[in-house]
């Protein structure tokens, strides 16, 4: 369970909390700002569910003006909370904030097909959620990039949740292309 904090919460231009796949792929994020002039912050915690991504969030004198949360992909065992946990962050967030959340893509391969169809159902419940309770624009489609071309998924996600850290036989590198998808909403934000 590998988990760490990177960068200074207080002054970074964009901040990213998140669970595994942030874990594996903060190196790739931090290039891709980097390349932007801007300064990261990463708060990385594999197999943290939403609540205690918001509890963190809400505990911080000082957070980033651009807020990237990636939570939910463990919230696939119990998607109920999720849309309460985002209102709680949008509630408690400070004037002056731009909140994007990205969606969450599970459809575990190491399990029968049956556990991967209730994956995927589960993935969509927490996305409906974050658009329930977000606007279009702060959301980032990771999902969409997976359902609109279902080859992407082996392609680019080792065991159908996590990216692959870099590009191999056979497959892509899933790290830079999830971060390329996170930048595609944020460096609107970053101005």
């Amino acid at each position: 369970m590998s988990h760490g904090i990177t960068g200074n919460w207080a002054t970074a231009d964009v901040g990213i909390i998140g669970d595994s796949i942030l874990t594996r792929c903060r190196n790739s994020l931090a290039t891709q700002v980097a390349q932007q002039g801007k300064s990261l912050a990463t708060n990385y915690w594999s197999g943290r569910p939403t609540r205690p991504t918001v509890d963190w969030l809400l505990s911080q004198p000082r957070l980033p003006r651009v807020l990237v949360v990636q939570s939910g992909s463990n919230d696939i065992f119990d998607p109920r909370p999720v849309g309460a946990q985002v209102a709680r962050l949008k509630a408690g967030l400070p004037s002056g904030i731009t909140l994007l959340w990205s969606d969450v893509q599970v459809s575990r391969t190491r399990y029968s097909a049956a556990v991967q169809l209730a994956d995927q159902r589960n993935s969509m419940w927490v996305n409906n959620q974050l658009r329930e309770n977000l606007p279009r624009g702060q959301i980032i489609p990771w999902s969409w990039w997976f359902a609109s071309s279902p080859g992407r998924l082996p392609y680019y996600l080792q065991d159908g949740v996590h990216p692959w850290a870099a590009a191999g036989t056979g497959h892509g590198d899933g790290c830079a292309f999830w971060a390329t998808v996170i930048m595609s909403v944020a460096r609107r934000s970053l101005g």
